[in-house]
């Protein structure tokens, strides 16, 4: 979901609260037309603030559940990537596994580092 980054950075950082902003920040990344005035943010993690927001209200630990913390937008892909994986093996299309392998092994180096560096233990 895009958002604008006034809205981000004053309405989901506090309502997050300290603790989750690295977890917050890595989820999200600049909008590829407007990297500057917009991020986009997984729809879940929209979701909860959207719906959940009342101006000063910090997270609850039902909405980190329904945001799915400590799981990051990165794991969400690699599901997404292995799935067409196991499509291309299917159809026997061999670029295309070497491709999608090679995505996956960069992916799941990146999502490890990510985790290390936040100190997020794997669900």
């Amino acid at each position: 979901m895009a958002v604008a980054r006034e809205t981000f950075e004053q309405g989901m950082v506090p309502w997050i609260g300290q603790k989750y902003v690295p977890w917050l920040r890595a989820c999200t990344r600049a909008h590829p037309a407007d990297p500057e005035g917009q991020v986009l943010v997984p729809e879940r993690i929209y979701r909860a603030f959207s719906g959940a927001h009342t101006g000063s209200d910090r997270a609850t630990d039902q909405q980190l559940a329904q945001m799915r913390y400590p799981r990051l937008s990165a794991e969400d892909e690699l599901d997404e990537l292995r799935a067409a994986l196991h499509a291309a093996e299917f159809r026997a299309d061999m670029a295309e596994v070497a491709r999608l392998a090679n995505r996956i092994e960069t992916l799941q180096d990146q999502t490890a580092q990510t985790r290390q560096s936040l100190g997020l233990i794997k669900p």
